[in-house]
C-alpha cells in the first residue's frame, strides 16, 4: 500500500489491532524492519506486549521517535549531528558552565558542590540536557518564549543558559517533532503531508 492512511480511536487496543493486521501481511522485504513512530519508551514496550500476544511474536521492528524520523528523512551525507540532541547539548552545556556560572542569575548553579571537577560538572551538563530535552517536547512554549527573549515570568538560570545555547550555535529558534502537537484531524494531515514532501524534495 503506499502513501499514508490514518486511523482514528478512542481505544487504544483497537489501533493495535490495526497495527497487528498490517504487519501480518507481508510486505515483500522480510529484511527491512518494520517503521513504528512513537512518543515514548513506555509507548514501545506496550506495541512490543500487544504485538507478541496477537502475532506470536514481535521482531523486526525499528521504534523511532518524530525528531528521529525527520532526521532520516532529511539526512545529508558528512551532515553535523543535530546541535539540540541530547548529546549535543550535554556537551555544550558541559562547555559552558564554567564560564556561565559566575554571572548574575546563575546563583543557584553556583551552590552545585565541586562543579570544579570535571565529572561532576559532566554530570549536571546530563541533567540539565535531559531536562532541556524534555522542555523541547513537552514545554515548547517555553522554550518559545525563552528563544524570543521573553524570560521575565520565567527568572533564573535556565532562560539565560538556554539563550547562551542559542547564541553559541549561532541559531535564531529550534523546534522538535512532538505528538503532543498535532491533536486534531487538521493538523495531523498538515503532518502527513509535510513527511511526505519532505520525503520527495530530500530523498
Amino acid at each position: 500500500m503506499s502513501g499514508i492512511e490514518l486511523h482514528f480511536s478512542n481505544r487504544s487496543e483497537s489501533l493495535v489491532e490495526i497495527l497487528a493486521e498490517h504487519l501480518s501481511e507481508p510486505n515483500g522485504r522480510p529484511l527491512q524492519p518494520e517503521l513504528i513512530l512513537i512518543q515514548s519508551k513506555a509507548m514501545e514496550r506496550y506495541l512490543s506486549l500487544e504485538l507478541a500476544d496477537r502475532l506470536g511474536i514481535a521482531a523486526n521492528l525499528d521504534f523511532v521517535f518524530p525528531e528521529q524520523l525527520l532526521k532520516r528523512l532529511l539526512a545529508r551525507p558528512n551532515q553535523d549531528r543535530f546541535p539540540f540532541g541530547r548529546a549535543s547539548l550535554a556537551w555544550m552545556i558541559f562547555d559552558l558552565l564554567p564560564e556561565l556560572r559566575d554571572r548574575p542569575g546563575f546563583e543557584d548553579l553556583q551552590a552545585y558542590p565541586d562543579l570544579d571537577q570535571e565529572r561532576r560538572c559532566y554530570r549536571l551538563a546530563l541533567r540539565i540536557a535531559a531536562l532541556f530535552d524534555r522542555y523541547l517536547i513537552y514545554r515548547f512554549d517555553w522554550i518559545e518564549k525563552w528563544t524570543r527573549g521573553e524570560t521575565e515570568s520565567q527568572p533564573g538560570w535556565q532562560p539565560l543558559l538556554w539563550r547562551a545555547l542559542l547564541e553559541r550555535f549561532g541559531a535564531t529558534s529550534t523546534c522538535r517533532a512532538s505528538f503532543a502537537l498535532y491533536n486534531t484531524r487538521d493538523e495531523i494531515d498538515a503532518l502527513a503531508e509535510a513527511l511526505v514532501r519532505a520525503e520527495s524534495l530530500f530523498s
